[in-house]
């Protein structure tokens, strides 16, 4: 389980993606955050990782 605070997320978000990536995953499936401001960046993050 990932933290609820914005930062925390993003930074654990960032270690479990590398490492899934390390991996060689076939898909990374996240959870939408809320629609708030703090959580903006990790929406664009994840939004432009579903497209690559």
């Amino acid at each position: 389980m990932l933290s609820a605070d914005p930062n925390e997320y993003a930074r654990m978000l960032y270690t479990a993606m590398h490492s899934m990536d390390k991996a060689n995953v076939d898909r990374i499936v996240i959870e939408l955050r809320p629609r708030e401001s703090q959580w903006l960046a990790i929406m664009v993050l994840t939004r432009g990782d579903a497209q690559s």
